[in-house]
């Protein structure tokens, strides 16, 4: 189903040992479908987290930069982004 070396697998069982990655379901192909807790991947593989990070950052800066979220800030600067239905007319 995968075309992962044995190294990459070992890499994937390392992960899912430690609890960074975890099978949430099967895709339409039937392959494995890794999702990830931020908290524990931070610690045992900071690398792989801060490469996961930078993709979601620039995956959100595309949506905002389309006109598809919009993002508010909480009291303490942190972002807060939501989805819109339909993109907004200003873009």
């Amino acid at each position: 189903m995968t075309d992962r070396t044995p190294e990459e697998e070992a890499f994937v069982g390392m992960l899912l040992d430690y609890g960074a990655l975890y099978i949430g379901g099967k895709d339409d192909d039937g392959n494995d479908l890794y999702f990830m807790d931020a908290k524990i991947m931070k610690e045992v593989c900071r690398p792989f987290y801060d490469m996961w990070m930078a993709d979601i950052d620039a995956a959100l800066l595309e949506l905002y930069e389309k006109g598809l979220v919009d993002v508010t800030y909480n009291e303490n600067l942190e972002p807060r982004f939501s989805v819109r239905t339909e993109p907004r007319e200003d873009f």
